[in-house]
């Protein structure tokens, strides 16, 4: 019998080798993903809301008049205090009490004076939970909504969009995302294995948000933790083809803090830094 020649078992060898190459790099394309760099590095154009001045905390009265009227909760339950350690020098205390009136938690909206309506952008803050925290049944922190363009920037009662986080009762984390189509807020999902908000210790968090092309399901959402990430979806629908969600741009923060508790007590108090907002 004849055997292959040295050349035929060399070509064939170079062969194997390049369609086993292929294999692994479509296995490791459905497997793993390529991380994208934080969204603080990627957009240049920002502002940052200022909870000092002349090197002290402001009152919670003057708070409340930098959000420009948009706020509920915010003179019973936060106050601005000044670190001795951490991201910043000064932070927001949020206490979690049971709401008086029909809207729950402490909240209001940001936008800064040089923000324009935007396709994409990137919120940054970071976030402190005493080591005895308690989760509750759940609870949701700051994240960025949209309005369509013909509406006041200011009115986020009823936004087309909203991508704030949520924690669950083991201290989980995801996007609590409100769309159009959708008849009530809920978590979104994860494509990636998700994460966990850890207590007695400052956690950086960065949110990116990039509209999709209207009717197409090429919207993105990201979150990095301490700078990695941890969190992303990207056949997100902000937009329909037609009709007020069509025009719908990203509006500003809508700075929601709240838990879901029977009877809260000092054990769900939680302090941000001051917001840093991107966008393009």
């Amino acid at each position: 019998m004849k055997l292959p020649s040295t050349k035929v078992m060399v070509l064939n060898g170079a062969l194997l080798l390049v369609v086993a190459a292929s294999g692994i790099t479509v296995l490791r394309s459905l497997l793993v993903h390529d991380d994208a760099p934080v969204c603080t590095e990627r957009y240049l154009t920002g502002a940052q809301f200022g909870i000092e001045r002349d090197g002290q905390p402001i009152s919670v009265e003057e708070f409340q008049a930098r959000t420009a009227g948009t706020d509920w909760g915010l003179l019973e339950s936060a106050r601005v205090v000044k670190l001795k350690s951490g991201p910043s020098p000064f932070a927001v205390e949020y206490a979690l009490v049971k709401a008086r009136d029909q809207r729950p938690g402490v909240g209001f909206t940001w936008l800064p004076s040089t923000f324009k309506p935007a396709e994409a952008a990137c919120l940054s803050y970071s976030v402190y939970l005493g080591e005895d925290f308690d989760f509750g049944k759940g609870g949701r922190l700051p994240g960025l909504y949209g309005v369509a363009r013909e509406k006041d920037q200011g009115d986020a009662a009823s936004p087309e969009f909203s991508t704030r986080y949520t924690w669950r009762a083991d201290g989980s984390g995801d996007f609590y995302t409100h769309l159009s189509t959708w008849a009530a807020g809920r978590p979104l999902g994860n494509d990636r294995h998700g994460f966990k908000f850890p207590k007695g210790q400052w956690v950086k968090l960065d949110q990116e948000v990039v509209l999709n092309t209207p009717g197409q399901k090429d919207g993105l959402l990201r979150i990095w933790v301490d700078g990695e990430l941890k969190f992303e979806k990207s056949n997100v629908v902000f937009r329909e083809a037609q009709g007020p969600t069509s025009e719908a741009r990203i509006a500003g923060v809508l700075s929601e803090v709240m838990m879901l508790a029977d009877k809260p007590t000092d054990k769900h108090k939680l302090w941000l830094s001051p917001f840093e907002l991107r966008w393009r």
